[in-house]
């Protein structure tokens, strides 16, 4: 409408401006062209109604003009005034709105005066929530509310009224005085032409609480993982490590460093080189990352000896793998000992095995042995056949000690012991030891100039040194050199924090070198083990060096071998030398055999062992019952009870054992004495023997069967 104001002024304008210019110019004009003054006039008149009409014209396209103007700006206003009509209506409605979601959203909401941070208006859920009335939040102010300190309420204000939405973790007090965390969200908002501050509160108590749990289940997770004694790390399926323990990079023998800046396919290059199979580890691990939700233990050995398992697991939420969960356990001792029980078992296994065929193999062997030597005994010393019969006892001897050997080894035999001298050991088994060798090997003897008194099984030593010495010669195909050699040895703390066994005291060293093959590491790991053996089938039982072992630790002494392949082979042996010396028993009894005429009942279910023990007897004096078991033994006794002098009964013996005869004997109220022998278990002396009891461990050899009768007849036991 301003603008409408100059059109008068311009239309008047206008208009005397055109009139000037036509006057002047069509003045001019019409005296050039008409010279006459009759002609003049009346195109004077023309010009006069062509002005008229023209100015008339352009009034009223000017006033025409001019009213379209004031019209169009008539509707300009009334366009404006609806417009502005329209606006503050939808206002007055935003407001209602506003006033209606605010008084009845569940959400805690409030206004506050940004410059005095008085609470103005607050909605139903801020009553309920923090416990005041409409009256009572009328005279409160934000600070009062909030536990912060008032200068840190009113500049987060401010930096809202600034920025925009803020958004604060606080601490609020209840109408009750109860403290609860809230986290308040601040918006500035303009409102009946004036600013507020929106303030909307959510009650997070829980969820902090929550949090806290979440937080002290974690510090605990971490503390566990801590002290487990497994190395543990956590990965996602990228291969980044989320955690991990101090173990896992104790046991990987990584800096923890390391640990916080890899992954797990970077981690692995520095553990490689510990490896004995790095390939077999990098396949094993790849494929945790092919088959993400698989499980798997596996084996992990190292070059240093130690071992360790692996056990992976997937971390699945829902049907989507997260993670994978990898632990390592280090089972090297238990692989030592699960070796150990292995080895056991192999024992108990030949144990079974040898207490299974020692009965019979004895009664055997006291068969020949006996008969045997009864012929001996009843030959001249001129008659030829005399040589053959005692290579049949010397025979009978090395199967005894064999026997008396294995049982040793199976623990079904105690040794034993007796003072002897190494050096004279190893001079009485030369002559069988040459025998074992083939002529392309040379055996010599390197003893020491004194003797070396030990307390030991000379049967049982024989035996080892012939096992050494047959495990030398199938070292040796092409020929070689042995050499058995002895010298006195002190141990000292030195010697064993090197070497890793002993007790520090003087030792008989026995030394078996031979010039052979030699042996890998792997091997010499394995040498002692029951039924190891690197010889082809057939050709080998793997029992050889299995039984010294043994031998040596029941004698209280050490073996240890030093080989490699190429340089040949030397075991060495320390057996305790005895303090004190001793006098040496003699090797043979020259005692004259004592006759006798007593009765004896013989209870043995073996009948050529039972003909040779009658005939034993009876050539001596003796008068003899024979029961074929305990069960006929004891119907015997009772029969004969008042002229049976001494029981002479095997132990393992079917429908009733030794054992158990004598007990239904001793029941009948006789103390007859008695004589148990076994070729089983001389451990079963712990079972059986009593006062007067006597034990014979078969086989038996007659002289020593009339001694040890005589003696348990006259009471003199300590005799035999």
């Amino acid at each position: 409408m301003k603008r409408l104001r100059h059109v008068p002024l311009v239309v008047s304008s206008t208009y005397a401006v055109a009139g000037a210019l036509w006057i002047y110019f069509s003045s001019r004009v019409l005296a050039s062209l008409v010279p006459s003054a009759a002609g003049r006039t009346f195109w004077e008149t023309v010009k006069g109604w062509g002005f008229i009409v023209v100015t008339t014209v352009l009034l009223y396209l000017l006033l025409w003009a001019y009213v379209r103007k004031i019209l169009g700006a008539e509707k300009e206003l009334a366009a404006e005034k609806d417009e502005c009509r329209a606006a503050r209506e939808a206002l007055e409605e935003s407001e209602a709105q506003f006033s209606l979601m605010f008084a009845k959203h569940s959400a805690i909401m409030y206004l506050v005066d940004p410059d005095s941070l008085s609470i103005i208006e607050v909605n139903e859920a801020a009553r309920a929530f923090y416990g005041y009335t409409a009256a009572e939040f009328a005279e409160l102010r934000l600070t009062a509310l909030d536990t912060a300190r008032d200068v840190e309420v009113q500049a987060f204000a401010r930096e809202a009224l600034r920025g925009g939405e803020k958004l604060r973790v606080a601490k609020h007090r209840l109408a009750g005085g109860e403290v609860r965390a809230v986290e308040i969200r601040v918006t500035p908002i303009h409102l009946t032409r004036r600013e507020f501050l929106f303030v909307i509160a959510t009650d997070i108590t829980e969820r902090e609480k929550a949090d806290q749990e979440m937080k002290e289940a974690l510090s605990l997770l971490a503390a566990t993982l801590e002290a487990t004694a497994d190395g543990i790390f956590v990965r996602d399926p990228a291969g980044r490590i989320v955690i991990c323990n101090r173990k896992f990079a104790t046991m990987w023998r990584l800096p923890e460093t390391i640990l916080a800046t890899q992954n797990d396919r970077q981690l692995r290059l520095f553990v490689l080189d510990q490896l004995k199979d790095p390939d077999r580890f990098l396949e094993i691990t790849e494929a945790s990352y092919a088959h993400g939700d698989s499980e798997s233990c596996d084996i992990i050995e190292f070059k240093d000896g130690r071992v360790f398992e692996r056990v992976s697991k997937p971390q699945v939420v829902g049907e989507i793998v997260v993670g994978r969960v990898i632990s390592y356990r280090d089972i090297t001792e238990r692989r030592s000992l699960e070796s150990q029980l292995r080895q056991s078992q192999k024992l108990e296994a030949i144990g079974t095995l040898a207490g299974g065929i020692a009965h019979d193999f004895n009664n055997l062997l006291t068969a020949i042995v006996g008969y045997a030597t009864l012929m001996q005994m009843r030959m001249e010393e001129e008659n030829p056949l005399r040589h053959q019969v005692n290579q049949i006892l010397a025979a009978t001897d090395r199967a005894a000690a064999l026997t008396k050997s294995l049982l040793a080894y199976s623990r079904r035999q105690v040794s034993d012991p007796a003072p002897v001298d190494l050096n004279a050991i190893i001079r009485e088994i030369e002559a069988l030891l040459l025998r074992l060798l083939p002529a392309n090997i040379v055996c010599r003897q390197e003893l020491a100039d004194v003797p070396l008194t030990i307390l030991a099984d000379a049967g049982q030593l024989e035996q080892a040194l012939m096992n050494l010495t047959v495990n030398a010669r199938d070292a040796m195909p092409s020929g070689g050199e042995l050499v058995v050699s002895t010298e006195e040895f002190s141990m000292n703390a030195a010697y064993i924090a090197i070497h890793g066994y002993g007790k520090p005291g003087r030792y008989a060293l026995l030394s078996v070198t031979d010039s052979g093959s030699g042996m890998d590491e792997d091997t010499r790991e394995r040498i002692f083990e029951p039924f190891f053996t690197t010889k082809e089938t057939g050709k080998g039982t793997g029992l050889g060096l299995a039984m010294v072992y043994n031998i040596v630790k029941q004698h209280g002494g050490f073996i240890s071998v030093a080989s490699e392949p190429g340089t040949g082979t030397t075991f060495r042996i320390y057996l305790p030398l005895m303090e004190t010396a001793v006098r040496l028993a003699e090797s043979r009894d020259t005692r004259p055999v004592a006759e006798g005429s007593e009765t004896i009942l013989v209870m043995e279910d073996d009948e050529p062992v039972r003909q040779l023990l009658r005939d034993v007897l009876e050539s001596n004096g003796y008068a003899v019952i024979e029961a074929v078991d305990g069960v006929d033994g004891v119907e015997k006794f009772a029969r004969h009870k008042d002229e049976i002098h001494l029981v002479l009964t095997d132990i393992m013996m079917p429908h009733k054992s030794g054992c158990a005869a004598y007990e239904e004997i001793r029941s009948m109220g006789t103390d007859v004495r008695t004589i148990f022998m076994t070729g089983y278990s001389a451990a079963l002396r712990e079972t059986i023997v009593g006062q007067g009891d006597m034990v014979l461990t078969k086989p038996v050899l007659p002289k020593a069967l009339l001694a040890k009768v005589r003696a348990v007849l006259d009471g003199d036991v300590t005799a035999t």
